[in-house]
């Protein structure tokens, strides 16, 4: 008998996770306590984008042949701000559905951290 290796049961047991939530989002809730839940995340993770290239650019620079944002930093600036507005929005208008999905999403953070552990013993056995 074959053994699979941990991070592709992890990302099994990930995907199962998601579908037994969807199944519970379907049929216990609205479509807007839905879309507000996926939304808030979505716009979260809009806005931590545009603080990643701030971060990358204040870190490295524009490298050439980089792409180059207009009106750079202020763009970006702009654009977090308004994703954090929506996603502000969202918590004070329907705050069980919008925080239920912000805690979802932070559940994947330790599930990350265990999948990197994971591959950093595959690749480093000590």
């Amino acid at each position: 008998a074959s053994r699979s290796a941990p991070i592709v049961i992890l990302a099994i047991l990930a995907l199962l996770a998601n579908a037994v939530l969807t199944l519970v989002l379907i049929w216990t809730g609205t479509l807007d306590s839905i879309v507000t839940f996926t939304e808030i995340v979505i716009y979260l993770f809009f806005a931590m984008t545009g603080v990643a290239a701030l971060v990358l650019r204040r870190r490295h620079g524009t490298p050439p042949g980089v792409y180059r944002v207009w009106g750079f930093p202020y763009t970006p600036a702009v654009f977090i701000a308004l994703n954090l507005a929506i996603v502000l929005n969202g918590v004070l208008e329907q705050p069980r559905e919008a925080l239920f999905g912000i805690a979802v999403a932070a559940v994947g953070i330790p599930l990350y951290w265990i999948s990197w552990s994971l591959d950093q013993k595959k690749v480093n056995p000590t």
